[in-house]
């Protein structure tokens, strides 16, 4: 029994995760079907590669919520280029946007001293607004070539391509922060930010890289999403920042830095998924869905603290 209790305290995010895993068995005989499964990591898949890229930004302790406004902007734009001057010139163009918003946004936290929320929050309306400009009048943009719908919806094993990128994504990124000196540079950042600079760690340099990091998975995912609903429109996306942070808080990612990795947050965007898939599942209205999607994220936030809390007082 003690082991069992142990094994719950240190794997709390997993036992969820089965727990709700075998719930959702339950709401209907189809859960288990190839079928729904597919449709249960498509869903996941596109938010999810903006979730992994604001986990890195998480670990440095700091926020990006224009990442749904990049999306939108990234879409609208690779549409129009793609449909003027082919695809080289719209995944260019898609990079440069990843870049140069990274860039603005960690120039504005590091060196102007904004608060990130605030910064971002700025890029977010700023974004979405250069997205509106670029369709004119908010009219969604259609493409006109007829390969760019497969780039996320032509399947493989009858899997999509969006499922294998996303994954792809997530055991890159696990590698990257768990195996490379870069990712181990990325966690001294966010753990203590003055300590690892006069350690030696170029912290301007790997919080820079956080911020381009997170900002090019939502130019990608902006594609992804325009690509498997085969249109681009300025409001896509709107509730993508929320969606992505309760997945990397879910997983267990502090929101002061220093912790966190891309498996725990796959399977907080697991987690999530699966309470979204069976309330679809037994139609439960989507207002109904935000409301428990919140009291969840809330109750296991505060049981994680109360862990936290109980540790920290048994430690002094």
């Amino acid at each position: 029994m003690k082991n069992i209790l142990n094994f719950i305290k240190s794997q709390k995010l997993l036992v969820v995760f089965i727990v709700i895993f075998l719930a959702s068995s339950f709401t209907t005989k189809y859960f288990f079907s190839f079928t729904n499964i597919i449709n249960l990591l498509t869903q996941v898949s596109t938010y999810g590669i903006v979730a992994i890229g604001m986990t890195f930004i998480v670990i440095t302790g700091e926020f990006d919520i224009s990442v749904g406004s990049v999306m939108a902007l990234s879409g609208v734009v690779v549409v129009s280029l793609i449909n003027s001057y082919g695809l080289a010139v719209a995944m260019l163009a898609l990079i440069a946007i990843g870049f140069i918003v990274g860039l603005i946004n960690s120039l504005l936290v590091i060196k102007v001293k904004i608060n990130s929320f605030i910064a971002t929050l700025g890029g977010m309306i700023f974004y979405r607004g250069i997205a509106f400009l670029i369709t004119k009048d908010g009219t969604p943009v259609l493409p006109k070539v007829e390969y760019y719908n497969k780039i996320s919806t032509g399947t493989l094993f009858n899997i999509p391509f969006l499922v294998y990128i996303f994954f792809i994504i997530v055991i890159i990124s696990e590698f990257i922060l768990k195996k490379t000196t870069f990712g181990r540079n990325i966690y001294s950042t966010g753990c203590n930010y003055e300590v690892a600079k006069f350690a030696g760690v170029n912290v301007v340099f790997y919080k820079t890289a956080a911020f381009i990091i997170c900002s090019t998975g939502a130019a990608l995912a902006g594609l992804l999403m325009s690509s498997r609903l085969n249109t681009a429109a300025p409001i896509a996306a709107d509730d993508a920042a929320l969606s992505a942070l309760s997945a990397v808080v879910l997983g267990g990612t502090s929101l002061s830095g220093g912790t966190g990795n891309a498996l725990k947050t796959l399977v907080g965007l697991m987690i999530l998924g699966l309470i979204v898939n069976a309330l679809n599942m037994v139609g439960i209205s989507s207002y109904i869905q935000l409301a428990i999607k919140g009291t969840l994220l809330i109750l296991f936030v505060s049981i994680e603290r109360y862990f936290q809390n109980r540790a920290q007082a048994v430690s002094s």
